[in-house]
């Protein structure tokens, strides 16, 4: 188990060092007419080269540059097509939707963005450290491991599945 806590901070501290600042903040303004306007802060190293984004403000820190842009757009569909933000050196994709919901006196709107993931960045399969059943009641809570065992059982079975800091 020591192992598996730490290859976790192991790839913890990779992604750290290869991946863009994680300092990121995302504001994204949708109009009632659907158009929007997006603004991005983050370090240099994440973004895309568009010169079709305004640069809005920059900070030079000893550490890092901290960049924002911003951009409209005339739809929800435009903004996700134009992505700025980058991470493993590939573009972060998006689906975006807008809908509305006419109600007699007011309309309902509702904007939805799913982001892409990167999954397959992550070489190291987690059933290397635990087994299959472990790992998906990890992370769903399924199967149910502690079913009919008893108080101290669930404690000692939980208990060596648990990830604690590294004490020194």
């Amino acid at each position: 188990m020591r192992n598996f806590k730490i290859s976790i901070l192991v790839a913890i501290a990779a992604l750290m060092i290869t991946s863009c600042d994680k300092n990121v903040t995302m504001v994204t303004e949708i109009n009632r007419d659907g158009t929007c306007t997006r603004q991005v802060s983050t370090a240099d190293d994440c973004l895309l080269d568009d010169e079709s984004w305004e640069q809005v403000e920059s900070q030079d820190t000893s550490a890092h540059k901290k960049v924002t842009l911003r951009r409209s757009f005339s739809s929800v569909e435009e903004m996700s097509a134009n992505p700025i933000l980058s991470v493993y050196g590939e573009p972060v994709r998006s689906e975006a939707y807008l809908k509305k919901t006419f109600k007699w006196f007011y309309t309902d709107y509702t904007f939805t963005e799913t982001f892409a993931g990167w999954g397959d960045h992550f070489d190291i399969p987690i059933t290397k450290y635990v087994s299959q059943e472990e790992a998906s009641f990890m992370w769903t809570g399924y199967p149910d491991l502690v079913e009919g065992m008893t108080g101290i059982d669930m404690v000692e079975k939980l208990d060596k599945m648990m990830i604690y800091p590294i004490r020194r």
